[in-house]
């Protein structure tokens, strides 16, 4: 995520960087979302390998 927004911010021409807060706003919440999203799902166990 730092390469993303630092990518995202080297390329930004917006007054005090307000486009890459907003990018990085939008990314936090993903992973915010994928974060409920895995404590909700069951833990499946893992084959075991002989």
């Amino acid at each position: 995520m730092l390469s993303a927004t630092l990518l995202y911010w080297l390329s930004d021409s917006s007054m005090d960087s307000e486009n890459t807060l907003a990018f990085l706003d939008r990314r936090l919440a993903g992973v915010g979302r994928f974060g409920k999203l895995k404590a909700r799902l069951p833990r499946l166990p893992f084959p075991q390998h002989a």
